[in-house]
């Protein structure tokens, strides 16, 4: 493994076991992933992609699923020998994740301003006062007018695209080495998501991050990756350059 690799999946095998039927989700995947690189993963629905995400993050049920192989953080951590526990504190410091309906993660019951500024205290270990400052700029960034008053609303106050933009901002906090998008813009007009890529585009070149982009939508994919690993039934059966596909 070279330094420049920051992540290897080795055969990775997932599978479900129900009343003794294993059924296999993920068959031997295997890739690797350079520091700074962007990584798409096109497949249709049902092909593993999502599964696949889980798994690198620790957020696979353990009781349902069976999971095999290795997956190295720079050559060294095996993430699949932690427990659940360190797994997630391990990923949550190292990998950060956009989901599908990013807007879901934000707690409707508590105020953006509150949500914002205690994941900048957590994952940027900075003071109360410095991320009030910073939540309010995340706002004017993503093109809220009246952000200073906006940031006291709740979730409710916001249309459906301004709260996925701000779930998105916040899944790209923090000082994470890799980003994993799942189809985080499906829900967007076409300028939205224009925008939305862009920002993550400039997000990762900004901080030399490496990007899993996982999509079905070829247009897209090939906006966001420099090389594209292609799933069907739950195996990898293509590898090649963006600019190659």
């Amino acid at each position: 493994m070279t330094d420049n690799i920051i992540l290897e999946v080795k055969n990775l095998v997932v599978s479900t076991v129900n009343e003794n039927k294993k059924n296999t989700i993920l068959d031997n995947v295997s890739f690797t992933l350079e520091k700074g690189e962007r990584l798409g993963v096109i497949g249709d629905s049902g092909t593993g992609k999502s599964v696949l995400m889980l798994s690198l993050t620790g957020l696979l049920p353990k009781n349902n699923f069976e999971v095999t192989g290795e997956i190295l953080y720079k050559g060294k951590t095996d993430l699949l020998k932690f427990d659940r526990k360190n797994m997630r504190k391990f990923t949550s410091e190292k990998i950060n994740m956009i989901l599908q309906d990013s807007m879901n993660i934000l707690n409707p019951y508590r105020k953006i301003s509150d949500q914002i500024t205690e994941t900048l205290i957590f994952k940027e270990k900075i003071s109360k006062k410095e991320a009030y400052k910073k939540a309010v700029k995340i706002l004017k960034d993503l093109n809220i007018s009246a952000a200073e008053k906006r940031i006291k609303d709740y979730p409710y106050q916001f249309s459906g695209g301004m709260k996925q933009r701000i779930g998105i901002a916040l899944s790209l906090l923090g000082k994470a080495d890799i980003l994993i998008a799942d189809e985080p813009t499906t829900s967007l007009d076409a300028i939205n998501q224009e925008k939305i890529l862009d920002k993550i585009n400039r997000h990762i070149k900004e901080n030399n991050i490496s990007l899993i982009y996982i999509s079905h939508d070829m247009r897209v994919i090939s906006k966001m990756s420099d090389r594209i690993i292609v799933m069907e039934k739950g195996k990898i059966i293509k590898e090649k350059l963006a600019v190659d596909l």
